[in-house]
Order: structure tokens, then C-alpha cells, then sequence
């Protein structure tokens, strides 16, 4: 699946792809090898790909970037810090920016294979059972969506493009299927940020995550068999009949989705790597490696071409936000603001714990609404903040971040995913978000506050 390119002029899509790819590569290659030559490489590829961004970004994301820079900046030359230490700190985010460039890629074996045809048989089938459907695709997104990003909700919707399903339906279905990727998944940037931040291995804050998530999950679809009716999928019926064939693909798609991940927490726990760094590089391997065994080769390379020119140089608003956003977190640490951040989350806490989770949440909720990427306040609270000082484990206050995250994403008419999905349905931010979702955006909150006030008691 393409992403629409930006009208750049001719030769410079490509220029930009392959530097922003090299800068991924050089990242890995100097985890590994750790070459002064490598660290100089890489920190004039970060700050040519900041600056180059911020030239295409939004006018909203460029806003942001520059302050954060800036303030940042402002911060670290009253600390006196040294300007080698200054350029180390546009590298805090990269990790994480590799995985949002790179983690398409492992999309590319799936699409050539044709299993999300196969699927999309299966789908048809369901049209005039919509409690059925709207199980069965929040279940395919809550299963694929932590490993296939928001690449799942593009497929979905390409699968079911031509069943003529009402935009409302279609808003619930991605909105509760994908939110719950938020909550648990740590091939995803919400996950991947704090647990990166707050050093905690991916495998000890998933168990708590995922039973949330699957919480989440039943929520909504008890809410949707509640509230909907058989006329809520206006279309005639279909037959297909399901051939052995399908029914093979599906399975191999299941199949190799759980392995992926297997493999992923496999590789962390036996290397102690960084699941950022595990996913990037399973990213790349796996398309390779299948090509090659599958004698997919010039598939794979065609693919490959069309993500480097239509996926890559459009990712302008996130690179300029990742990397402004670390360099400001990180020149944070140790001023006076960090120590008021953290008096600030002891002093609510003294109060009650139940108010800190509330606040920590509604923080999440409010400022992303009003326009503030919950990346930024992930940031901010996971650099500034250490829980244990409340005796909370680090995987709580990941958790209680997550869910507010989750939230955030569905309401704020500012979030990728609210603009995806309002898109895609063609409706306002604000109606697919809040009118159509709101009844199970309160309950999911008041799930959240119970959930992780629950946890607190138990460990």
C-alpha cells in the first residue's frame, strides 16, 4: 500500500529517502560497533535530516520543533554543556525514529503474498452479520496491529472498501481495534518510548498492558452488540464460497504474524538489545530473508522502491518531532524544572494515589486534545519522573501513561490516528472521535482508573 508523496521536485524524493535510510543503517551499524567515525557520521546525518525536515514539515509540527529546539537549546547553553554533549542529544530519539521508518518494510512479504485477499473472502461473508464483522476486524487489528502499525488500519480498510459499510461502523472498528496496539504493544511508538526512556525491559510491562488491552477490546465490542442493530451494514446479501486456498493463507498469515513477535521477544530476552533497536532490525532481515527463500527478489525490490519514494520523505512531521522533542527532554534533566515535575507528582500522590492516576490521565487526555502530541508529555513525565520515589513500579506508571495515550489518540482531532481514520470515513475529527466513540472513550476511562488503581494494591 502507497502513502500519497508530497510534490517534491524530481531527483530529490529519492536523495532524501536514501539519506534518511542511511541514517537508520549507520544508527544499528554503530549500536554494534560503537566507531567514533560511525558517531561523527551519524550526528551530521541527524542534524542534516532535522533541518532538511523541518523545511517540509507541517507548519503545525515545524511550530513545535523549533520551540522545543530552541528551548532546549536555550537550556543547555545556561547549563554550559559542552556543544559535543549538545549534539548527543539530538541522538536521544533515534532509536525510535529508526522504527517508525523502518517498521513498514516487514509489511512488504505479507502484501505480495496475497494473504489479505484470502482474508478479504472471509470478510464477505460476514457483511450481514455485523456483530460478527465488527468482532472478527477488531480482532484482526488487535492481533496485527501491534506488529503492521497503522499499516493495518490502510489494509482493512482497502479489504472492505467495496462492502459499502457505513462510516460509523467503520470508525468504531478501527478506533477500538487499534487503541488497544497503544496500550501493550512494544513494537509501537507509545510502548516503545516509555519503556526506552524508563529502561524497562519489554517483556516485564506486557503482561500488563495486554490484559488491558484485551479489556479494552471486549469493552467495545459489548458495547457495539449492545447499541447496534441488524440495519447497521445497509448491503445486499453475498455468498463466497471459502476454498481451501483461503483458508491455508489465513492460517500462514496467523501464523507468521505470531512468530514475528515470538521472534522479536526471543531476540530481546537472549541479547538484552533494545526492543526498539530488535524491531528495526527484524524489520529489515525478515523482508530479506523471505525474498530470498521465496524467490521473491524483484517483488520485493519493486515494493521496496515504491516504500523508499511514496513512505520515507513523507515522514517530515514525525522526524521533527521525535528528535526536537528528545533533545528537549534530555536538557531537562537535572534543572530545576525536573525538580518540580517531580515535587508536583509527590505532592498529588500524598494526597492519593487514585488522584495521581486521574491526574496522570486527564494531563494526557486534555493536553493532547488540545493539541500537544502525547509523545511530548511521555516525554517530559518519563525523563522527569522517577515513580519509585511513590513506591510505584516503573511498569504502572508506564501503564497509566499508555492508557492515557489510548484515549488521547481516539479523541484529539490533532492525533495521525484520528486524521487516518476521520479521513478515510470522510467526517469530521471531532464526530468520529467524540460523537461516535464518546460512550466507550468514558468507559475505557473509568476501566483505566479502576485497572491500574487495582494493579497499585496487588504489586
Amino acid at each position: 500500500m502507497q502513502v500519497p508523496s508530497i510534490p517534491y521536485k524530481k531527483g530529490l524524493v529519492f536523495d532524501r529517502s536514501l539519506i534518511i535510510l542511511s541514517m537508520c543503517f549507520v544508527y544499528m551499524a554503530q549500536y554494534f560497533l560503537q566507531l567514533e567515525a560511525l558517531h561523527v557520521l551519524l550526528a551530521f546525518l541527524v542534524i542534516f535530516v532535522f533541518f532538511n525536515s523541518l523545511f517540509y514539515a507541517k507548519s503545525f509540527a515545524r511550530l513545535w520543533a523549533l520551540v522545543f529546539f530552541s528551548i532546549g537549546l536555550i537550556i543547555n547553553v545556561a547549563k554550559g554543556v559542552h556543544y559535543l554533549d549538545i549534539i548527543d542529544g539530538m541522538l536521544v530519539n533515534l532509536p525510535i525514529i529508526a522504527l517508525l521508518i523502518l517498521a513498514p518494510i516487514i509489511l512488504i512479504p505479507l502484501k505480495i503474498s496475497d494473504y489479505f485477499k484470502s482474508l478479504s473472502v472471509f470478510l464477505v461473508r460476514l457483511v450481514q452479520k455485523p456483530k460478527k464483522l465488527f468482532g472478527g476486524l477488531t480482532g484482526f487489528i488487535f492481533i496485527f496491529g501491534p506488529i503492521l502499525n497503522m499499516g493495518t488500519i490502510r489494509l482493512i480498510h482497502e479489504m472492505v472498501d467495496h462492502l459499502n459499510l457505513s462510516p460509523k461502523f467503520l470508525s468504531k472498528v478501527y478506533f477500538i481495534g487499534y487503541s488497544t496496539a497503544f496500550v501493550w504493544s512494544p513494537f509501537l511508538i507509545s510502548v516503545a518510548t516509555a519503556t526506552y526512556y524508563l529502561d524497562i525491559p519489554s517483556i516485564s510491562y506486557i503482561p500488563y498492558g495486554i490484559l488491558f488491552a484485551i479489556i479494552q477490546l471486549l469493552v467495545g465490542n459489548l458495547l457495539f452488540m449492545k447499541t447496534s442493530n441488524q440495519s447497521t451494514i445497509p448491503l445486499k446479501k453475498q455468498y463466497v464460497q471459502i476454498e481451501s486456498y483461503h483458508r491455508k493463507k489465513v492460517f500462514e498469515l496467523f501464523f507468521l504474524t505470531i512468530l514475528l513477535g515470538l521472534t522479536m521477544f526471543i531476540v530481546e530476552y537472549m541479547t538484552k538489545w533494545p526492543m526498539l533497536l530488535v524491531v528495526s532490525l527484524v524489520s529489515i532481515v525478515f523482508p530479506l530473508i523471505w525474498s530470498i527463500v521465496f524467490q521473491k527478489v524483484i517483488e520485493f525490490s519493486k515494493q521496496f522502491q515504491m516504500y523508499k519514494k511514496n513512505s520515507v520523505p513523507v515522514m517530515n512531521n514525525e522526524i521533527v518531532l521525535f528528535i526536537s522533542v528528545g533533545f528537549l527532554g534530555e536538557s531537562l534533566i537535572g534543572t530545576a524544572f525536573s525538580d518540580r515535575v517531580q515535587l508536583l507528582m509527590v505532592s498529588i500522590s500524598n494526597i492519593s494515589i487514585l488522584l495521581f492516576i486521574v491526574c496522570i490521565l486527564s494531563s494526557m487526555i486534555i493536553l493532547t486534545f488540545i493539541g500537544v502530541h502525547p509523545l511530548i508529555i511521555v516525554t517530559v513525565l518519563a525523563t522527569q519522573f522517577d515513580p519509585s520515589v511513590i513506591q510505584i513500579g516503573k511498569e504502572i506508571f508506564v501503564l497509566i501513561m499508555m492508557m492515557g495515550w489510548s484515549i488521547a489518540t481516539i479523541l484529539s482531532p490533532v492525533t495521525p490516528l484520528n486524521i487516518l481514520v476521520s479521513g478515510m470515513v470522510n467526517e469530521k475529527s471531532l464526530v468520529v472521535g467524540l460523537k461516535w466513540n464518546g460512550l466507550y472513550l468514558v468507559l475505557i476511562f473509568i476501566a483505566s482508573i479502576v485497572y491500574a488503581y487495582g494493579m497499585i494494591l496487588l504489586f
